[in-house]
This record gives C-alpha cells, structure tokens and sequence, in this order.
C-alpha cells in the first residue's frame, strides 16, 4: 500500500515538475489592457497566436494634462508624449555647472541629454556649439524642440528646449530644471535667437 502510494506521488510530482518547466521555458507572457482610465494597464492572458510579447503603448494622457496646465494650452496642443515624460523625470534637478547627470546639470548637459534619449540625436556639449547644429527660426514660428538661445554672460550663454506657448524648459542656476515664460522680463532681456536642430 506504501509502495503504492509512493508510485502516485511521484507521477503527481512529475507532472507538476513538468508543467512548472514548460512554463519557465515559455515565460511570464502577458498583454495588457490600456483601456482603463487609469492606463496603468490590466494583466490578461496571452493569446495563443504567437509567442510574441505585445509591449503596451505608452499611456502619456496624466503628463500631457500636466505639462497642457503649465504651458496655459489643451492637451491636444502637445506633441510629442515621449518628450514631456522625459523632462518630467528631470525637473527640480539641481543646477551645476558642467553636469550632465540628475546629481546635478547645467543648461547644455540638460539639452543634450534631452536630444539624446528621445529624438536619438548626439548634440555639441556647449551652447555655443549647438546654436551651429541649428537652422534659424523666427520667434514667433518657434515649435516644439526648438532650441531657444540666451546672451546672459556672452553670445548664445544659456540654452533650453522650447515647449509651447512661450514656454521651454531649461536647467536654471537658480532653481535647476525648470520651465520658464518667453515673455518674462529677464528673458525678453537676454533673448539671442532660437534654431532648429538640423537631422
């Protein structure tokens, strides 16, 4: 009887061992449901169509409604979803000159590293550089990602990215990374020219 039951557990265990391998072997595979409002997504079920993993779209809806309150516009005005959640991870970082980590960065470190890690674009270390990878644009045609260039202490001095609305964002000496107004005295002072980063 021992025997015999011994004999039944072990199939048991085998067949569980079994069952335990062949779902490591094919992984955690889930899809997920966007259609929530929160976004977050749902965990369901894998379709047997395939052994792709889908990877859900970014749902930027709370940083777009966030950065539309900033700029004084709707949503629907912001483009480019990959961009505000980038600078939404930077703001508040301190400013210090020649950084370029969230430790601490300066105004080029900030506008590179923008560049770099959502429009995959290498950009000269220096404002005074950059302004050279740029095709100039009139103030009033600036778009979103044009580069927005300052005279404080010398000819293209201070850098940012502009947003809309007369907004950009930039890495402030005074308050780090920050989004600023065009038309603020001390801006519209200081304003050099503003370009648009050549492909």
């Amino acid at each position: 009887m021992n025997r015999f039951l011994v004999l039944i557990f072990s199939l048991v265990l085998l067949s569980s061992c079994a069952d335990w391998k062949k779902a490591a072997e094919e992984g955690d595979r889930v899809e997920f449901d966007v259609d929530q409002p929160s976004g977050k997504g749902r965990k369901k079920p894998k379709t047997e169509e395939g052994n792709k993993v889908e990877t859900p779209p970014k749902n930027y809806a709370s940083i777009l409604e966030k950065y539309a309150a900033i700029c004084g516009v709707s949503a629907s005005a912001l483009k480019n979803g990959a961009l505000y959640e980038y600078i939404d991870g930077w703001m508040g970082v301190p400013y210090k000159f020649g950084g370029n980590t969230k430790d601490g960065v300066d105004c080029s470190g900030f506008v590179n590293a923008v560049f770099l890690n959502v429009f995959k674009q290498q950009l000269k270390r220096s404002a005074t550089e950059m302004v050279n990878q740029c095709d100039l644009v009139d103030k009033e045609k600036l778009t979103e990602a044009d580069l927005v260039f300052f005279d404080i202490s010398g000819k293209n001095s201070h850098v940012g990215v502009y947003l809309t609305n007369n907004r950009f964002v930039h890495a402030s000496t005074s308050k780090g990374v920050m989004v600023s107004e065009l038309t603020q005295s001390y801006w519209v002072k200081y304003w050099g020219r503003a370009g648009r980063v050549r492909k």
